[in-house]
């Protein structure tokens, strides 16, 4: 009897120590590196530095009087990020970005084809605030929001005489919504991908014309990677 109640003794002690230990919920932060369980929780303190970009592409057709014109316009933003969480799961970001367009349009008339196109550089610089809402298995939900200004140039053929050029320059404030997805691949190394709905407003001054209001409004998609210390 001894020996049985040893033995049955003995097996539940063994199950017990098999049985797998529920996961822990690990804050990572600026002195906790401890990754023994999920990360759901990003401290405060904690800072990364990273690389974003950004690609907006839009494309329009008009027909009028067997006249059709064709536009579009593709723009791709990259630059580095720096973030740094306030307090746990609210982030504030400032991304400096490179700002590449490139516009193509086309007039067809009787089977007669105009082609134009141009490419336009500047800056695009944003301060960003963004709450982390922890989805488990180091999985984030990011929506954010943001604000800062941009600088464009563009050389532009005369009507008049094409073999002249103007200069148009565009500058003004900018603002962001984002909603995307983050995930921590390791305590040290971080990847997303967002929606970004991007708005520019400014004004547009070329040589010798007046000047003119922008108002631009564009839907894009943002990748980026990071790493964290």
């Amino acid at each position: 009897m001894k020996t049985m109640i040893g033995a049955l003794s003995l097996a539940a002690l063994t199950m017990l120590a098999a049985a797998p230990t529920p996961g822990r919920a690990d804050t990572l932060g600026p002195r906790d590196r401890d990754d023994r369980g999920e990360i759901t929780r990003l401290g405060k303190g904690l800072m990364e530095i990273g690389l974003d970009s950004l690609f907006v592409w839009t494309s329009r057709s008009v027909e009028v009087g067997g006249t059709t014109t064709k536009a579009s316009t593709s723009t791709v933003s990259v630059g580095p990020t720096f973030r740094y969480f306030l307090i746990d799961n609210l982030g504030l970001s400032l991304n400096v970005n490179a700002l590449v367009s490139h516009d193509a349009a086309s007039t067809e008339t009787a089977g007669v084809t105009d082609e134009v196109s141009n490419t336009e550089l500047g800056v695009l610089g944003l301060v960003d605030v963004d709450y982390y809402v922890a989805l488990g298995h180091g999985f984030f939900l990011k929506p954010g929001l943001g604000g800062g200004g941009f600088w464009k140039s563009r050389d532009e053929p005369l009507a008049s005489d094409p073999s002249l050029k103007r200069t148009i320059t565009t500058t003004g404030g900018a603002f962001r919504v984002q909603l995307g997805f983050v995930y921590y691949a390791s305590p040290k190394f971080t990847m997303r991908a967002s929606v970004d709905f991007l708005g520019l407003f400014g004004t547009r001054t070329s040589d010798g014309s007046p000047d003119e209001s922008l108002l631009q409004m564009d839907l894009g998609w943002n990748v980026g990677a990071g790493y964290v210390f």
